[in-house]
């Protein structure tokens, strides 16, 4: 995933690759293996910053699929 570049978002037969996709995969699979995802490991498993990490994460609380806990 980290030589996705942005914006990625390109139509094919087996449906829609984009970057809200990724970034909710990337999430899904930090859960699943460490039970939390953090902006460092976000920003690790995407190979973006931790400012950008922290929007993505940001906006997946305000859509309310994710919880904040801690700081």
């Amino acid at each position: 995933l980290a030589g996705v570049r942005w914006p990625a978002q390109v139509d094919d037969s087996f449906g829609r690759f984009t970057i809200p996709g990724i970034v909710t995969a990337a999430i899904d699979d930090l859960c699943r293996r460490d039970g939390f995802v953090t902006t460092a490991s976000l920003a690790a498993a995407l190979g973006i910053s931790r400012q950008a990490a922290h929007r993505q994460l940001a906006a997946e609380v305000v859509a309310g699929r994710l919880r904040a806990e801690g700081q």
